[in-house]
């Protein structure tokens, strides 16, 4: 009885060769998949830290606008005072262009407890 023969040692060199090409071929996909992931995520992080600066900025910006409208629609007593006694002085100081744009607003309103207008503004933009 013969344990080996030259074709039975030809096809397991081929079995074996055939098995160490599919090792080498997973392992590279593996690093390659790796390397690519790692990538990707550089990448999204990128993304998501430009992202995150403009928010931050945006949320910046909008803050200071807003804290600059409350700074100058903050003075209630001005705002009681007119309720008491209208005044074209108060509208001038406080219903000015800039003051509602300030605000991003087109329009300004106070109204009465019955409901009815005491004072109404609009922006007309122009382009």
């Amino acid at each position: 009885m013969k344990w080996f023969t030259l074709k039975s040692i030809r096809t397991k060199i081929g079995l074996a060769i055939l098995g160490l090409v599919a090792a080498l071929v997973g392992a590279t996909v593996t690093l390659f998949k790796v390397g690519l992931d790692t990538e990707l995520l550089s990448i999204e992080d990128a993304g998501t830290k430009r992202d995150s600066w403009l928010f931050e900025h945006t949320v910046e910006q909008e803050f200071v606008k807003l804290e600059q409208a409350l700074q100058a629609w903050a003075k209630w007593d001005d705002l009681l005072n007119f309720f008491h006694s209208p005044q074209d002085a108060f509208l001038d100081a406080n219903f000015t262009y800039s003051a509602l744009s300030v605000t991003g607003s087109d329009f300004a309103l106070i109204g009465r407890p019955d409901a009815s207008t005491m004072f109404s503004t609009q922006l007309n933009h122009t382009s």
